[in-house]
């Protein structure tokens, strides 16, 4: 029998990885199970251990798309990977401009703290994909936020890739952070984010049409 197909969209939260799991969640043939507070997949918005949703998994029919959003503020996608090493699985990492998420948190009401820390947050959790790049290889897929909405060929390209034909829903990025956001705190979130945004930039599976 082959092995249960199932992709998962990871990151950070606020970086449009909702809108790209709605656009996946129209192909044909995707079994797609949102982030819950808790249901028989997700406890508490992380995924259950697998063994527990193992039976509901291969239930759902097609490709099953999960959205753990929140696994990566305990562990790297290749320890994903390693708990679902038995299924045919793909792991998309979306990243998103820091100032831009910055500013969605605003907006949620979910800043506490300062944007030099949220900065530091983004880093460590970005760098989770990063580090876990080279044992993964393609079954890891880097993608920026931004050239998917810019560049519909992009979502074209990814869902391609996971062997599904879309259309993108996704809407314009208004940029909000870098349009709004005072320019001392984009220096802040820049001085500590940018080394590990442009090492992203240089890893993305995903590139916009030259």
């Amino acid at each position: 029998m082959p092995a249960k197909r199932v992709v998962m969209i990871l990151g950070f939260q606020r970086s449009g990885t909702t809108a790209l799991f709605k656009t996946l969640a129209s192909a044909p043939g995707v079994s797609p199970r949102h982030e819950a507070a808790d249901d028989d997949i997700y406890d508490d918005y992380y995924l259950r251990p697998e063994p527990r949703i193992r039976l509901r998994l291969a239930a759902l029919p097609g490709m099953v798309l999960l959205k753990p959003v929140r696994e990566s503020q305990r562990r790297s996608p290749l320890e994903v990977a390693e708990e679902y090493r038995d299924y045919d699985l793909s792991l998309i990492w979306l990243y998103r401009d820091p100032v831009n998420v910055y500013r969605s948190w605003l907006e949620k009401g979910w800043v506490k703290c300062r944007p030099r820390v949220i900065g530091l947050h983004w880093v460590t959790r970005n760098q989770k994909c990063l580090d876990s790049r080279a044992a993964l290889g393609d079954n890891l897929i880097v993608v920026r936020y931004e050239d998917l909405v810019a560049h519909p060929a992009c979502v074209e390209d990814l869902a391609g890739r996971l062997g599904l034909a879309v259309q993108s829903t996704l809407r314009a990025d208004r940029n909000a952070g870098r349009a709004c956001v005072a320019a001392d705190v984009q220096e802040k979130i820049d001085a500590v984010t940018g080394a590990t945004l442009a090492t992203l930039d240089n890893a993305r599976s995903i590139r916009p049409p030259t």
